[in-house]
């Protein structure tokens, strides 16, 4: 998902892979073309959350999609415009956490929560992580005890905590 051609604002072409034929197909594409986003899965649908426009603008767009309508639509945005950002969807909970990444200045520490059975409420800062983090993965303890930021980039250098 998010691919553009640098320069131009044609909405992002989007692909589902299917195991059943082990292809891949077109689905409806996003409404802003745009690279470096964060996607996680969350009760059957996908969220893509930031990330960095064709023209060059850090986004703070969230885009929800549904595969059984094949139809993207824009959800609440991010409190912080970023890319490079981890998101995961925990289950056991209903939400979404989006964690990390960059600004158009530095590398972020931020964690934002969104439970989309109150999606009027939007986008809710939590506790920031330890580290500032970007290009980092992100998983969560299928119990939902435990959201784990793997990695990443400080704006220095590599790091290896968790």
């Amino acid at each position: 998902f998010g691919s553009f051609d640098y320069g131009s604002s044609t909405p992002a072409d989007s692909g589902v892979g299917s195991q059943r034929s082990s292809s891949w197909v077109t689905c409806a594409p996003m409404s802003e073309g745009r690279a470096t986003l964060g996607v996680a899965n969350l009760s059957g649908k996908l969220y893509a959350a930031g990330g960095f426009s064709a023209d060059g603008h850090v986004l703070d767009l969230c885009e929800i999609y549904d595969p059984r309508a094949d139809v993207w639509t824009v959800g609440q945005p991010l409190k912080y415009k970023r890319r490079d950002l981890g998101v995961v969807g925990v289950s056991s909970r209903g939400i979404m956490l989006a964690i990390g990444g960059r600004d158009d200045r530095s590398v972020l520490n931020v964690v934002e929560s969104y439970d989309p059975r109150d999606a009027k409420r939007g986008w809710r800062e939590l506790a920031p992580m330890q580290y500032r983090r970007q290009l980092h993965a992100t998983v969560a303890d299928p119990a939902g005890d435990a959201v784990y930021a793997i990695g990443g980039y400080d704006g220095v250098s590599a790091i290896s905590a968790v």
